[in-house]
């Protein structure tokens, strides 16, 4: 069947490794000339040590920039003519991230145009690669300013990674909700930073995009556009009630409704 073969095709997918080599931390490039390549590809240009692994990269990145996330709110194309440095590390040591984050396997930093990833990540090509790149594509669209809530960034983000990804999202919510742990909503858009909590900053994670695609699927991208773009001085719960409202049953049911439809998808529709 049509359904078997994409399940083999993907199973023969998430079996694919690569040969790596060594890369060096751009860091210790003037002590440790030689090796190290930039392999150019569109906006991007690809720090690396392995030709192989840059250029399939590079068209993967070129790829998902050009495909729409959310209904339009990232209409694909954000970043022609803009010029982003990615850097990918041989494992999560190497990462250059802050020093309180370091099992980290990638981040962005949208406002220097630059991505991070480690070469070694086993999510690479499924969902880590899409999701740090939604965050520059995020950045080049909406001014993303320090009363940004975390739960709308990253949900946009997440959006954008695949069906299967989503699921499994839901089904971890799906556990959490069954312990009395989700997030309440009126509690998820006040965080202003990430809690330092790991299941907490999963959930604000998880939930963030259910809240996220619920209300650009109930409420409409160009309100939810609007919502992204109020520039009031105003904390994070101000700026989500100034534009949706507080009517926090509605949202925490909107989470659930979400989480209950997600986990009934088909993983590997698209």
């Amino acid at each position: 069947s049509l359904s078997g073969l994409h399940k083999a095709a993907w199973q023969r997918a998430k079996k694919e490794t690569f040969k790596f080599e060594p890369l060096v931390h751009p860091m210790q490039l003037e002590c440790k000339p030689g090796g190290y390549m930039i392999h150019h590809w569109g906006p991007f240009a690809i720090h690396h040590h392995n030709k192989e692994l840059a250029e399939r990269l590079g068209r993967a990145l070129l790829y998902h920039a050009n495909q729409p996330v959310l209904d339009g709110l990232l209409p694909g194309g954000e970043l022609e003519g803009g010029s982003f440095k990615i850097y990918v590390y041989r494992n999560r040591a190497e990462v250059a991230g802050p020093p309180d984050t370091p099992d980290r396997q990638a981040y962005a930093r949208p406002m220097a145009g630059r991505l991070i990833y480690t070469q070694n990540a086993h999510t690479l090509f499924d969902t880590t690669l899409v999701h740090e790149l939604a965050q520059l594509r995020t950045a080049a669209v909406f001014t993303i300013l320090p009363g940004t809530p975390p739960f709308a960034e990253e949900g946009i983000a997440l959006s954008s990674q695949p069906q299967w990804s989503k699921r499994d999202t839901a089904l971890w919510l799906k556990g959490l909700r069954e312990k009395g742990r989700l997030i309440p909503a009126s509690k998820l858009v006040a965080l202003a930073t990430y809690p330092e909590d790991p299941e907490l900053n999963n959930a604000m994670y998880s939930e963030g995009l259910a809240l996220v695609e619920s209300l650009v699927e109930s409420e409409g991208v160009v309100k939810f556009k609007t919502f992204m773009t109020e520039t009031s001085d105003s904390t994070p719960r101000e700026r989500f009630i100034k534009v949706y409202g507080s009517d926090w049953p509605r949202f925490d049911n909107m989470i659930n409704k979400w989480i209950d439809a997600m986990v009934e998808t088909d993983p590997l529709a698209e």
